[in-house]
């Protein structure tokens, strides 16, 4: 039998024993607590982040095409005014901003029909010659540049425009260019011949038919490197969202040994 001292020292050394385990266990937890909210906080903070970016990107993307339509409405409306008035360097200078003479403005009015009719012919010659403005674009309400030149019946224009592929069959409001006309500028209508025209108009068909062609080429450029970039920006965002997969699967892995740990505060 043991005697009382013995065994009041194995009971010692037992509670030693258990209280070291239990309080090793209660370290355990508690450095389990701290992984878990700093585990918590990084998944948060990075949840955030990434939310926060995605959210300035498409701020950002908003902002600069607002910014860009303002900047080219603005353009088109100095391209139009200076075509209005015969200002060329002004015209030029817009031209060379990347002002679209071959874009209407918000009237729906192009610059080479401003340039007809207000008889600006060395604008209707520059617009046509160097940057194949279109003799037969209609702008508001159907209106051709020869019709708005015959509304006001600027003679000088009308020839030009003739020369440089203008139809004067085409109508807009029920009217012919040869109908508002008058004076001067209806002699050099009713003067015109039309076979004259029929070539011209073959001739700016095939130049059309270039400039579409040009288009689409570049038009396949643009898809092309937009997919590039839309493949680039998905492979981030799956990197991310990878990321974020990880730390919490890994929250949920240090909360699982955490519960087993409150459940079964004796297993070692």
């Amino acid at each position: 039998a043991l005697s009382e001292n013995a065994s009041a020292e194995i009971l010692q050394k037992s509670g030693r024993g258990l209280f070291g385990r239990l309080d090793a266990k209660n370290r355990f937890i508690e450095k389990g607590k701290i992984a878990l909210d700093e585990l918590e906080k990084e998944w948060e903070m990075k949840e955030l982040s990434y939310d926060q970016k995605r959210r300035e990107e498409e701020r950002k993307i908003k902002e600069e095409k607002k910014t860009k339509e303002q900047r080219q409405a603005e353009l088109q409306d100095r391209l139009l005014t200076a075509a209005f008035e015969g200002e060329m360097d002004e015209l030029q200078k817009a031209i060379s901003e990347n002002a679209d003479v071959h874009k209407q403005d918000v009237h729906d009015n192009y610059a080479i029909g401003e340039a007809a009719v207000n008889g600006q012919v060395e604008v209707i010659n520059y617009l046509i010659r160097e940057h194949d403005a279109d003799p037969n674009c209609k702008g508001a309400y159907g209106r051709t540049p020869i019709w708005r030149a015959a509304y006001n019946s600027h003679a000088e224009a009308i020839s030009a425009l003739l020369k440089l592929g203008a139809d004067p069959r085409i109508e807009a409001q029920s009217e012919s260019p040869y109908d508002l006309a008058s004076g001067e500028a209806k002699q050099v209508l009713a003067d015109w011949d039309l076979s004259v025209t029929d070539s011209l108009l073959a001739n700016l068909n095939n130049i059309k038919q270039r400039r579409e062609e040009e288009r689409l080429a570049k038009a396949k450029e643009v898809v092309a490197t937009l997919e590039s970039d839309t493949d680039q920006a998905k492979a981030t965002y799956d990197s991310i969202k990878m990321q974020l997969c990880h730390a919490k699967q890994e929250l949920e892995r240090r909360i699982y040994e955490y519960d087993c740990v409150c459940h079964d505060p004796d297993k070692d």
